[in-house]
């Protein structure tokens, strides 16, 4: 499993409860997540109209976030770099 992205100024003006949902919601799973919870909380900037969609940039963040966190747990594969296809988008 991944942490969905979410605001991270959301998640500091709340972080003790998110922590004891966290903490609570996990005691019983099985499943491991995939990288920290921290890996996927980003700035408003990065959603587009609700903290549920991320614009381009944001999607290209979460991607590289998540690859490497997938290669961090084991699984093959090669890191990416996002600034690099961000300047290949814009050049189209």
């Amino acid at each position: 499993m991944m942490h969905a992205a979410f605001p991270i100024q959301e998640y500091l003006l709340n972080e003790e409860p998110f922590r004891n949902l966290e903490k609570e919601c996990l005691k019983d799973i099985i499943i491991p997540f995939v990288g920290k919870r921290e890996d996927f909380l980003f700035p408003y900037e990065l959603f587009s109209n609700t903290v549920h969609h991320l614009r381009m940039q944001g999607r290209l963040v979460r991607t590289e976030r998540l690859i490497n966190s997938l290669i961090d747990a084991g699984i093959p594969g090669e890191r990416i770099d996002t600034a690099r296809i961000s300047r290949t988008d814009e050049r189209k």
